[in-house]
């Protein structure tokens, strides 16, 4: 999206962090009765992919590729709708499966078992052992977690879940005060317990996320709070200047 702008690698360089956190997975969402039952089944089915504009696609088809070998409009039909229109083309049973970034415990995805029983497909250890998925999960941003198959009502996989997990920082530029962006990171940590009591998602933010999905320099704010109290900082992020 940066690319009419013809100075973009030169602003970049001016980018600063103060903390990462995981923002959410990709949740593969089939309901009961649409025959798949693992990544293998959705061939000759129809799956939406993401919107017609974004990386969401992009990012699902790179997924089902590594674990099955599929590729879109070969192996599956690939749909690009709005998030909107996929959520009424699954439930309308218009599509076969549906690939949806949400945070993890997402009331979007929890919908489904409201009313009926839903499957999220879970990425197959051996997927991992292979490394065939390595060139997405080792992106920066991405990364693999798991969570709990119970935690969403009416939800058939059993057991441990494992995803494709996005990760988001929070951040700003060199010229913003170093006095300014030390005590907004103080004040962050500090008041952890309020951040996390404000949303069900962000319990997934901790101190041993702080520098989950960073891929820029921290501002020298936040690592002048980070040496203070004893974090163990990655060396690529410690540039001040």
């Amino acid at each position: 999206m940066y690319q009419p702008i013809t100075n973009a690698p030169e602003l970049s360089t001016h980018l600063r962090a103060i903390l990462g956190f995981q923002s959410g997975v990709y949740h593969p969402v089939t309901l009961e009765g649409s025959g798949i039952t693992r990544w293998e089944d959705i061939a000759g089915k129809t799956v939406f992919t993401g919107p017609p504009a974004g990386s969401a696609a992009a990012t699902s088809e790179a997924l089902i590729r590594g674990i099955t070998g599929y590729e879109p409009g070969e192996d599956y039909t690939a749909v690009r709708l709005s998030w909107g229109e996929a959520y009424e083309a699954l439930a309308d049973g218009k599509i076969d499966m549906m690939i949806r970034p949400a945070e993890v415990g997402s009331a979007n995805i929890e919908r489904f078992g409201l009313t009926d029983e839903f499957r999220i497909l879970s990425i197959p250890d051996s997927a991992i052992a292979s490394h065939r998925l390595d060139g997405l999960i080792g992106q920066a941003g991405r990364g693999t977690t798991s969570f709990d198959g119970s935690l969403y009502d009416g939800q058939l996989t059993q057991g441990k879940v494992t995803a494709l997990a996005y990760y988001q920082f929070i951040g700003t530029n060199d010229s913003m005060s170093e006095d300014v962006v030390y005590q907004a990171t103080k004040a962050f940590w500090e008041n952890l317990a309020s951040v996390q009591s404000s949303a069900s998602f962000l319990k997934a933010v901790t101190p041993g996320t702080a520098f989950a999905g960073i891929n820029v320099p921290l501002h020298p704010g936040a690592l002048r709070y980070y040496r203070e109290q004893g974090y163990d900082i990655p060396a690529a992020l410690k540039v001040t200047q």
